[in-house]
């Protein structure tokens, strides 16, 4: 079944329809993995962000994501990072401006609601295709251990263990967050 699959993913090539066994199932998927890597169904993202025409290279935007997500308790939130055209977006919110942004996190205080909190940031990638959006995950746990107005007034005691979410940071060119997105959850059977 195995190289059934790997010779319609690698064009057919009788040299890689290999021996059963784990041994030649590795053979043959580092050989498909040569052909596969010259397709035109996998995107080069060198060569895009190369030619991308963003005046921030890819390294620097990813400082800046990281720079922003360390504001506000890693919920980023620091006014001075955000564009005037500012837009925050999530699956159930948004889209919420700079100033409605702003105001809806300034009124809970996650740190004392969840003081072991960590959000555990990673994977952090400019998008080939936006060549100014730095995409990544967050998965993020902690304890409530303090109160949450106006959701909870008293703490629960219970841990929380997020699924693992897609978010990205859109910037201008002055390294100014332009949107901001975040709680796209990838596997929901986690956390």
């Amino acid at each position: 079944m195995l190289s059934v699959a790997l010779s319609i993913l690698c064009a057919g090539s009788p040299a890689l329809l290999a021996p059963a066994g784990r041994a030649g199932r590795l053979g043959a998927a580092s050989m498909c993995a040569s052909t596969a890597s010259s397709s035109s169904i996998f995107v080069d993202e060198e060569a895009m962000l190369a030619t991308s025409g963003f005046a921030l290279p890819a390294e620097r935007l990813v400082e800046l994501a990281k720079a922003f997500l360390l504001s506000h308790s890693g919920l980023g939130g620091d006014p001075a990072l955000m564009a005037e055209s500012f837009q925050f977006s999530g699956p159930v919110v948004g889209p919420l401006s700079k100033d409605a942004f702003l105001k809806a996190i300034g009124g809970v205080d996650f740190a004392t609601a969840f003081p072991d909190f960590n959000p555990e940031f990673y994977g952090f990638r400019v998008d080939p295709f936006e060549g100014n959006r730095v995409w990544y995950f967050a998965r993020g746990r902690g304890t409530n251990t303090g109160p949450l107005p106006p959701f909870a007034k008293e703490p629960t005691g219970k841990a929380v263990v997020n699924p693992p979410q897609a978010c990205s940071l859109t910037f201008d060119e002055d390294g100014l967050v332009t949107k901001y997105t975040i709680g796209y959850v990838t596997d929901r059977t986690i956390g």
